[in-house]
């Protein structure tokens, strides 16, 4: 029942800095810290512009948190990954900017017909958004590429000897 620390196997999480290893402790940690950040970011909508800026603000925070918190099992806890590392793993990175792609496409071909007929603020809006997640998005595309092509000279250094 308690998961007790075995010399053999590294610990499931550390509190300072945060760091969460474990599977279902990740989920947990989503599920939470995502539902905590959906209800703040529910107290601002209609607030305007000022708004909208808090709650892409307030995403993008959740981001680039699950990005520093998360760790793969096989990942040290410390020190820090490099600032450009969101991952452990390049497929992972890959996959976070697909959904940040897809999201920025879907987002604007729904969007667009509906712009004429939207007070600024709204459109403005809408951009932020939209500027926040593609750079998000490039964050994830950079971390993928900058690990892809360290595993390709890991490998390559490995085959040479």
């Amino acid at each position: 029942m308690y998961d007790a620390p075995r010399p053999d196997r590294p610990p499931a999480y550390q509190l300072n800095p945060l760091r969460v290893r474990r599977a279902w402790l990740k989920v947990a940690f989503v599920l939470v810290s995502g539902g905590l950040l959906l209800a703040v970011i529910a107290a601002f909508s209609g607030a305007g512009l000022g708004g909208t800026i808090t709650q892409v603000a307030l995403e993008a925070a959740w981001w680039i948190m699950l990005a520093r918190c998360l760790r793969s099992e096989e990942e040290e806890l410390d020190p820090s990954r490099p600032w450009w590392q969101a991952t452990y793993r390049p497929t992972a990175s890959f996959a976070i900017t697909a959904y940040f792609a897809f999201g920025v496409a879907f987002s604007t071909i729904n969007f667009m017909p509906l712009a004429a007929h939207l007070p600024m603020d709204d459109v403005l809006g809408f951009a932020i958004r939209v500027i926040v997640n593609v750079l998000l998005g490039l964050f994830y595309l950079h971390s993928a590429v900058r690990l892809k092509i360290r595993e390709l000279r890991r490998r390559a250094d490995g085959a040479g000897r």
